[in-house]
Order: C-alpha cells, then structure tokens, then sequence
C-alpha cells in the first residue's frame, strides 16, 4: 500500500513551500507538491485493486475506468461501493483551484508574477506593479507588498496558494482517512 506514502510526499513539499526564495523555487516546490498531492488518489485506485485483488497490479497502465470494468464483470461488490466512492470524492475535488492548478503548472508551464508595491500615501500615491520573476520573500515579506499569481485558472497571492495547498492536504489526508475507515483497510 502506497497511498500514505504519496501522502507523505505531497507533506514534504507542502513543508517546503514557504521557504522557497525566489520564484523559480516557489513553482518547482508547487508543481512538485501539486504532483504528489493529486497522485494520491491515483495511487489509492491501485492499492484497491490490489487489496481486491480484480487482477490489476502495479504492473498495468490502469485507468479508472478500467478499474469499473473489470470489478464490474467479476461481480466484485466491494470493489464497485469504493469506485463509485472513489469516483465521487474525484467529482468534489474537480471543483477545488488546487485541482485545476496542477495541470496548468506541470503542462503549461509558469503562470505570470506581479509584484505589487504599494506606496504610503505620505510618500506618494497610487501603486507600482512590477512584473519579473525575481525574489518572492523580499518583496511578499513587507507591510506594502503582495506577489499575484495571475492565470487562467486562478489569480491569487503567494501567500493564498501556501494557504490554499495547506487546506488542499488537510482534505486529502481527510480522504485517505475516510477511505480507511470505511472500507477497513490500512494505506500504509
């Protein structure tokens, strides 16, 4: 069983993310996390097949829906209730930013950085908007700064998607935990 392992990966870049210092760093750690982190249920589709034994190993290019098929056709009723409970916890996460993200990241390539300075209106007003793929920290550690990320997907701060990926593996952790409870198995 692999799940918790994949688990434990997505944590060690999760872990990593904050102290990424500069925006090369910052999306390597992302895609790296993203990557672990929706793996996971792909790993868990495969320690079922084991663990029921439908004749699919790790050895098999295995989709989902060949996992449906080959429990459909050996009448496997415990390995249909968890694909139909797999399949729907994929649905939920379909919705979730961190889902479409990871996609954009690893076969898109880098979403644009704005750095925006804000200035105190004592010194002058407006705000300065500098795009470049330079230092995260220096810029997003200051009382006047934040880092955007701007995509197609998501426009958020460096900050949120630190947040967001935090929240995205407390879910998925929630998932692997449901999983073993309910179908009474150890993912480790």
């Amino acid at each position: 069983m692999d799940t918790r392992k994949k688990l434990k990966e997505a944590e060690y870049f999760l872990k990593a993310l904050p102290y990424t210092h500069n925006t090369d760093q910052f999306y390597y750690t992302l895609s790296a996390f993203l990557s672990a982190w929706r793996s996971v249920l792909d790993v868990m589709l495969y320690d079922f097949a084991e663990h029921y034994n439908v004749g699919l190993t790790r050895k098999d290019k295995m989709y989902p829906h060949d996992f449906w098929i080959v429990a459909h056709a050996q009448k496997h009723a415990n390995a249909l209730e968890f694909f139909s409970w797999w399949n729907k916890k994929i649905e939920e996460l379909s919705k979730n930013k961190l889902w479409k993200m990871r996609p954009e990241i690893v076969h898109r390539g880098y979403p644009e950085i704005k750095h925006k300075i804000y200035v105190p209106d004592t010194i002058s007003s407006g705000s300065i908007v500098i795009v470049s793929g330079e230092e995260i920290g220096g810029v997003s550690g200051g009382p006047f700064a934040t880092t955007d990320f701007s995509s197609d997907f998501f426009e958020v701060k460096a900050s949120d998607v630190v947040k967001m990926c935090n929240e995205g593996f407390v879910l998925m952790e929630s998932i692997v935990n449901e999983a073993e409870k309910k179908f009474g198995i150890s993912l480790t």
